[in-house]
């Protein structure tokens, strides 16, 4: 019967520890901005747009990592000279984040496209 008392409280304590554990933030749409941001820097441009999808689309409720990840890829796109898909990366921040952190630059960006040269006088 000790045995059991004390299997019973070692069971009490690993449940509080996973109580504990369980309050933590989750830490993986930071991580995997950290990554997209990787591929990025290294010239990996279509894999940090890949990573930066998945952020977004396996955790939307993390809005600071899914504002940060949509701006990845109209920046991504920008680079890329994807005309369409970047005036689309566009849209869809602005739909999601109108008044996020960059959002001016987001809404400039989709008025003159990567590629189109300002007419000059």
């Amino acid at each position: 019967q000790s045995q059991t008392a004390e299997l019973e409280e070692v069971l009490e304590g690993t449940r509080a520890l996973l109580a504990e554990f369980e309050k933590l933030p989750d830490y993986m749409p930071g991580l995997m901005l950290r990554n997209a941001r990787c591929w990025y820097g290294r010239g990996k441009i279509w894999e940090s747009i890949l990573v930066n999808e998945r952020l977004i689309e396996r955790y939307p409720e993390a809005a600071l990592e899914t504002e940060a990840a949509m701006f990845g890829n109209v920046v991504a796109y920008a680079d890329l000279m994807r005309v369409g898909e970047c005036q689309q990366a566009c849209e869809r921040y602005l739909k999601a984040f109108p008044s996020g952190a960059n959002a001016g630059t987001v809404a400039e960006l989709l008025e003159a496209p990567p590629g189109d040269e300002p007419a000059r006088q």
